[in-house]
């Protein structure tokens, strides 16, 4: 990157090194102009205090319908309605709970926070663990010469089981759920394949919907379904939303396991403190989410009124981007930002990083991907002494994803 006076958030050497190309941009200025396509030009905010800010204070919202005296329509809905979306299943991926705000947002987040809390999630940890174990039991047979995609075998499908669980996907349907939120997402697929594939994903969310209505369950679908309280319902489109939210979830928590294992094997010395002390290993997922977590960009926010940030008036309406992988770095935060410390210390009142974001939206999946993390590694380095990676640390290849810092395959030795 040579200029921050219009950054180009595509660019090849951003998406493919965040923390280190939006923190030159950080200490040049703290926010400057960017474009991600379809997205027009935005803020980019870089600097800790100032993304916590924006994550955290009402007057930035994340739908833009929501910016006062506005016409606006939400950016997703402008881009599902130019996409090959079938148009009846447009409303499934406009309910999230993602897409709204104030009293819309509380209302759809309040059924599911409850069983989502860490006291909640914790209970899982047996169960957590015999997936993480029959998952390394079976690691063998997928490799060649010793070698395993350890990101394919084992750090997206430790997550995705346990989130289909949480949600109350049965066990037994986990494949062809996950084939069909694959599926609707394919940009190969004709018009009818796609609609196939949507009518498929509705016909059985809805008659699972159906079932927890009448047999609840301790899985997210009855907490929406029963959810207490006089206020309005969710709806079952907006249950159905709720269900397919465990595609993005898995996947970030499949990055951060991919991405913690490559900082374990290339920090050596981090790696035998941890070994010697498994007790280090909740404040190492703690710095490791901080150092090499897997989703460098806050959701979009826009500003209901005008906003002085750091001398800067961002007018009402504008958007902005909060840059977590830049924060997460932010020397004005962190002693020694770019270096990976495993006994940093603990902010008892919470976290002290921001890869979960922070304020009404912060990530909902924060118990689980602590849980599922520390299992994670927990496990790996138990069972796998002689872990070490199959290719230099600089052959390891990028998803192109400007959003999400993720490997597209994790070849070790096993």
């Amino acid at each position: 990157m040579t200029t921050v006076d219009m950054v180009d958030m595509w660019d090849k050497e951003l998406v493919r090194d965040p923390y280190g190309e939006y923190s030159r941009i950080r200490e040049r200025a703290p926010l400057v102009r960017g474009v991600l396509d379809p997205v027009g030009p935005s803020w980019i905010v870089t600097r800790y205090d100032d993304v916590k800010m924006v994550l955290t204070d009402e007057r930035f919202v994340v739908n833009p319908a929501y910016v006062p005296g506005t016409a606006q329509r939400a950016m997703s809905e402008e881009v599902l309605r130019e996409s090959d979306t079938p148009a009846p299943y447009i409303k499934y991926k406009m309910a999230r709970m993602g897409q709204a705000d104030g009293a819309d947002h509380v209302r759809l987040r309040s059924p599911v926070a409850r069983p989502l809390t860490m006291p909640e999630i914790a209970k899982l940890r047996p169960q957590v663990e015999e997936i993480a174990e029959d998952l390394l039991d079976r690691l063998p047979e997928s490799a060649a010469d010793g070698v395993v995609d350890l990101l394919r075998h084992f750090a997206h499908p430790l997550p995705t089981a346990v989130l289909l669980t949480v949600i109350g996907i049965p066990a037994a349907d986990h494949q062809r759920w996950q084939r069909w939120c694959l599926e609707v997402r394919r940009a190969d697929l004709t018009m009818d394949e796609l609609a196939q594939a949507w009518h498929a994903l509705v016909t059985y969310a809805e008659g699972l919907i159906e079932q927890r209505r009448r047999e609840p369950a301790g899985d997210l679908i009855s907490s929406m379904i029963h959810a207490p309280g006089s206020g309005k319902p969710p709806s079952d489109t907006e249950i159905v939303a709720m269900m397919m939210m465990d595609h993005n979830a898995h996947r970030s928590v499949g990055h951060l396991i991919g991405n913690g294992t490559v900082a374990l094997l290339t920090h050596p010395g981090r790696l035998a403190l941890l070994r010697d002390d498994p007790r280090l290993l909740p404040g190492a997922v703690h710095e490791l989410l901080r150092f090499c977590g897997p989703t460098t960009l806050a959701r979009l926010r826009h500003a209901t009124e005008d906003v002085v940030i750091a001398g800067t008036t961002v007018r009402k309406g504008e958007a902005l981007w909060g840059i977590l992988a830049a924060a997460n770095r932010d020397p004005r935060r962190f002693d020694d930002p770019d270096r990976l410390d495993i006994t940093r210390p603990l902010d008892p009142a919470g976290d002290t990083h921001l890869a979960f974001g922070d304020g009404a939206h912060v990530c909902l999946g924060t118990a689980v991907a602590r849980l599922v993390g520390e299992v994670a590694f927990t496990t790996l380095l138990r069972r796998l002494p002689g872990l070490a990676l199959a290719v230099s640390p600089a052959e390891l290849e990028r998803e192109p994803k400007p959003r999400q810092w993720g490997l597209a395959a994790l070849p070790v030795r096993i």
